[in-house]
Order: structure tokens, then sequence, then C-alpha cells
């Protein structure tokens, strides 16, 4: 009896699928999909960036107005 472990790399189309329902963590993800590294740094860059976009556009604008007495 063998006690070895075999791995089998999971469908593209799973890892997609549970990545996008949020029951994969992004560093599986990269791991697992497929794609060269260079593909998956360019794909995490881009979504990095478009967080940023979408943070700026989410900004709200502050004005704080201080009155103090004098005597």
């Amino acid at each position: 009896m063998s006690n070895d472990i075999t791995y089998k790399n999971p469908n593209s189309q799973v890892v997609e699928f549970y990545h996008n329902q949020g029951k994969m963590p992004d560093w599986a993800y990269y791991q697992l999909n497929g794609k060269s590294a260079q593909e998956n740094f360019n794909d995490w860059h881009d979504k990095r960036i478009q967080e940023i976009i979408d943070a700026e556009d989410d900004s709200v604008d502050v004005n704080i107005t201080s009155e103090v007495k004098v005597k």
C-alpha cells in the first residue's frame, strides 16, 4: 500500500469560479490559474491600479470649520 499523495491541478474554470465567488484567496488563485508569472503580475498590477482609481473616485471632500471666541 502506497502513501503517495497525487496532486492534480484543478480545472482553470473551477479556479476562476471560486476566485470570483471570493472563496479562493489571490495568492492561491495566482498559483493555480494556469497563467504565466508575467500574465499574473500584469493582472495583479492592473487590479491594484484600478482599486486606486476607484478609491480616488469615492473620495469625499470634507471642510472643517473651527470657531474660536477671543476675550
